[in-house]
C-alpha cells in the first residue's frame, strides 16, 4: 500500500506541473509528449532486463494502449476547464465503476456499507463542482473528468489481469508507447520553442510522473488487487488541492474543501470493505 500512497503524491503534484504545461500545449500535445517519454524510458528498462516478450497478451496490451490514447487528453482537459482539485476528485467515479464489476461479473459480494460509501464519495464530488449552480458548471469539462474516470477503472481491471502473466515493466512499457505513437499524427509533435525550465517540467512530467507512477500502480494492483489501489490513488485530491495552493496560488471554496474531506471519508470506508470482500 505505501507504493500506491507514492503513487498518489506524484500524480497529485504532477496534476498542478500538467495545468503549467497546457499553456503551452493542446491536450492531445502534452498528452502525447508526456505519454512518448514515459513509453521510451520503460521500454528502455524492459529490454535491459529482458522483458519486452509480450508472451501472448499482445493484443491485450495493444487495447490498453488505445485506451491509454483516449485516457490523458481526457483527463487534461478536466484539468483544463475545472482545475485540478475538481477535475482529480472526478476520477472516483472509477473506483464505484471497479465496484460494480466485482460483484456483477467477478460474484465477488461487495457489502451494502461499501456501496453507501460510494454514495457519500459521490455526495463529496457534487459538492467539489458545485453541481447545483448550473451556471457555473463546466458539463465538458465533467464530462471528460468522467471518461477518464471510467479508462481508469478498465485500466486497473486489465492490469489486474495481466498481473499473474507479466512482469509490471512489461505491462507498463507496452500501453505508452502504443499510445504515444497513436497521439502522433494528431499531435505533430508539439511546439518546439518552449522556454527551458518548461522542458526539464515535460521531461519530469514523463519520467517522475508518468513512467514512474504507472510502474508503482501496476506493482501494488499486483499486490493488493484493483479495488484497494484504486481506493488509496483517489487520495488524490488531498495531494493535488496542497500542490496547487503551493505552486500556483489557487484556493478551493469551503464547500469544495468540504466535499474533498467527504469524498476521502467514502474512499476509507470502501476501502475497508472492499480488502474485507477480496480476502
Amino acid at each position: 500500500m505505501l507504493l500506491a500512497v507514492l503513487v498518489v503524491s506524484l500524480f497529485g503534484f504532477f496534476a498542478v506541473v500538467v495545468i503549467d504545461l497546457l499553456d503551452y500545449h493542446t491536450s492531445l500535445e502534452l498528452a502525447q509528449r508526456h505519454l512518448l517519454i514515459a513509453g521510451l524510458v520503460l521500454f528502455v528498462a524492459a529490454g535491459r532486463k529482458k522483458l519486452l516478450h509480450p508472451r501472448g497478451q499482445f493484443p491485450i496490451l495493444v487495447a490498453l494502449g488505445f485506451g491509454m490514447t483516449v485516457m490523458p487528453p481526457l483527463f487534461f482537459t478536466a484539468l483544463e476547464r475545472l482545475g485540478a482539485g475538481p477535475a482529480i476528485t472526478l476520477q472516483f467515479v472509477g473506483v464505484l465503476a471497479v465496484m460494480v464489476w466485482t460483484q456483477a461479473v467477478k460474484g465477488v459480494r461487495v457489502p451494502a456499507v461499501a456501496w453507501l460509501a460510494g454514495l457519500v464519495t459521490v455526495l463529496g464530488i457534487s459538492l467539489v463542482v458545485e453541481a447545483w449552480i448550473w451556471e457555473r458548471v463546466d458539463l465538458t469539462g465533467i464530462s471528460a473528468g468522467v471518461g477518464a474516470a471510467l479508462f481508469l477503472a478498465v485500466y486497473l481491471l486489465v492490469v489486474d489481469h495481466l498481473g499473474g502473466r507479466l512482469h509490471p515493466l512489461t505491462i507498463s512499457a507496452y500501453p505508452m508507447g502504443i499510445a504515444a505513437l497513436l497521439l502522433l499524427p494528431l499531435a505533430n509533435w508539439g511546439p518546439m520553442d518552449l522556454p527551458a525550465t518548461k522542458w526539464w517540467w515535460l521531461l519530469a512530467l514523463g519520467v517522475l510522473g508518468t513512467a514512474l507512477p504507472a510502474l508503482l500502480e501496476v506493482i501494488a494492483v499486483r499486490y493488493a488487487g484493483p479495488g484497494p489501489v484504486g481506493m488509496i490513488i483517489l487520495a488524490q485530491p488531498v495531494a493535488g488541492a496542497v500542490a496547487a495552493w503551493f505552486m500556483l496560488g489557487q484556493s478551493l471554496t469551503a464547500l469544495q474543501i468540504l466535499g474533498i474531506a467527504v469524498s476521502l471519508v467514502g474512499v476509507l470506508m470502501v476501502q475497508s470493505k472492499v480488502s474485507e470482500a477480496r480476502s
